[in-house]
């Protein structure tokens, strides 16, 4: 299932796999720098994925013959897979945490609006080429592109938004917009 709903993200991770070893041969000291657990994290999710579909393909005929599983059999397959390929499956990082002040103990279910900043695009080097691309895969546990806001409105070419009671002040420029609109997309609490 994972291969169906997350393909865009396994191809992104292989390609990923294939620049930073292309990346790793041309500047290898600048290539180690950039390495991270979170990055290896997918790559081994990448790889046993492509081995178990191999593995199954080899072995399809004593999987079908086998006809003893029980429920306890499934319940530890369904926690390794969940395990195994937590990076492949979540769409954030585990450890995010932005603007505490807003996000703090918001009660189950509850919402909250996410204001999306500009970016940057422009990659001129093969760093940053290779950085943007590791951004795409890799979540990261602070993202200086999003805000979280209570409320909002805009002023003449500037927004306005409140955040824990606290007036902020950005200028339109600055903020990412959708049909003419500032991006204000909703996040929903943990």
């Amino acid at each position: 299932m994972t291969v169906i709903f997350r393909a865009s993200l396994l191809v992104k991770t292989g390609m990923l796999l294939i620049s930073y070893l292309t990346f790793l041969a041309t500047d290898f000291n600048k290539a180690i720098a950039q390495f991270s657990f979170d990055m290896a994290d997918y790559f081994c999710s990448l790889f046993m994925l492509i081995a178990i579909f191999i593995v199954l393909v080899y072995k399809r005929k004593k999987v079908v013959q086998t006809q003893n599983f029980s429920f306890s059999y499934y319940a530890a397959v369904v926690i390794l897979y969940v395990f195994l390929f937590a990076p492949l499956i979540t769409n954030t990082n585990y450890d995010f945490q932005k603007d505490l002040s807003v996000t703090q103990l918001l009660p189950p279910f509850s919402s909250i609006k996410v204001l999306h900043l500009k970016t940057n695009t422009e990659a001129n080097g093969r760093l940053e080429k290779f950085l943007s691309q590791k951004n795409e895969v890799v979540k990261t546990s602070f993202d200086e592109e999003i805000i979280f806001i209570d409320s909002f409105k805009i002023a003449d070419s500037s927004l306005l938004f409140f955040q824990n009671g606290m007036k902020n002040i950005f200028p339109i420029s600055s903020v990412e917009l959708k049909y003419g609109k500032p991006n204000i997309t909703t996040s929903f609490g943990k």
